[in-house]
């Protein structure tokens, strides 16, 4: 690993046994760290299903990509966390987004989700270091005692934010261990992580890590996996609006038929394990340092993993 590139893997936190074989595999074929997403709808909570996985994975790193900080109160959440980073030893990496997705479920959408994700994180930093706690924000108003027991980690467990926005930027540099955003091109990467390093806070530790959740598919061919790994992306570039699509030039698209197969190549990593290598390349070169796969489609994962671990990222580090 001698240039520090790290490689973890996200998959469904259901059923509970995929993801117990997946982390299993993973830590067997020497994978950094392991993710569930979070997600109120066909899904196990994932800080739960994480501690239960924490006492069979012995040594890779957990994470959450991402709680969903709409739904969660920081105090529950921190407690829950501190919870996962005892019983897993000191490996547990917070992943904190705007999130958004339980509006079905009654709770109510904010004005300023960054906002209440700022405060989010700025909450579970304090119940986990400070005695006593006195927070008067917009969204929250907490005046309590600090979390008992703490986390393992010291000072705190790492919290990674996921931003792509100019405003959760800022978030991510003034607040975040770790920066996680998905869908983007090597070249949006590294401006966005040139917004960050303008927007770091003086006076704290400067380093922030820069991951990036990288959907991707790996086959003999690019055409093979073309196949396969195209309308599954398609559907998700239409659920974010466009917006990545957008981005490159090539303006919002309105159906799955109006992105560009030119778009899809940009901001993913498929095809052959030479074609998979030479988009990673292009990504270190933009300053990745930590890649989270989230391969598709999901029945492909654990083949895919194998093939990572194999063909790909000894190329890499």
């Amino acid at each position: 690993m001698a240039r520090g590139i790290s490689f973890g893997v996200i998959a469904p936190p259901h059923p509970f046994e995929e993801a117990r074989g997946m982390v299993l595999e993973a830590e067997r074929l020497g994978f950094d760290s392991f993710w569930l997403s979070d997600d109120l709808q066909g899904s196990l909570e994932p800080l739960t299903v994480l501690a239960a996985l924490a006492v069979e994975a012995q040594k890779i790193r957990l994470g959450t990509c991402v709680v969903d900080a709409q739904c969660r109160h920081p105090a529950s959440l921190a407690q829950a966390a501190a919870t996962v980073d005892i019983v897993s030893g000191g490996r547990l990496i917070l992943g904190v987004g705007t999130g958004g997705f339980g509006m079905e479920y009654g709770f109510a959408r904010v004005q300023n989700p960054v906002q209440r994700m700022r405060e989010t994180v700025e909450v579970v930093n304090r119940l986990w270091t400070e005695q006593q706690v006195d927070y008067s924000g917009t969204c929250y108003r907490i005046k309590a005692p600090g979390l008992e027991p703490r986390p393992v980690q010291k000072p705190h467990p790492p919290i990674w934010i996921a931003a792509n926005s100019p405003r959760s930027l800022r978030v991510a540099a003034e607040l975040g261990d770790g920066w996680l955003p998905m869908i983007t091109s090597p070249e949006g990467y590294r401006e966005d992580l040139e917004t960050i390093g303008r927007h770091a806070a003086t006076g704290r530790e400067p380093h922030v890590e820069p991951a990036l959740l990288l959907h991707t598919n790996v086959a003999q061919s690019r055409e093979a996996s073309r196949e396969v790994f195209e309308p599954a992306v398609r559907q998700t570039l239409l659920w974010l609006s466009g917006r990545p699509v957008e981005r490159l030039g090539y303006g919002r698209p309105r159906s799955v038929s109006e992105i560009p197969s030119e778009a899809v190549d940009r901001l993913y990593a498929y095809g052959s394990p030479e074609d998979c290598v030479s988009r990673l390349e292009e990504f270190v070169e933009s300053g990745v340092r930590h890649f989270i796969l989230l391969i598709q489609p999901q029945h492909l994962a654990l083949e895919n993993l194998r093939t990572y671990a194999e063909k790909i990222i000894p190329s890499i580090r």
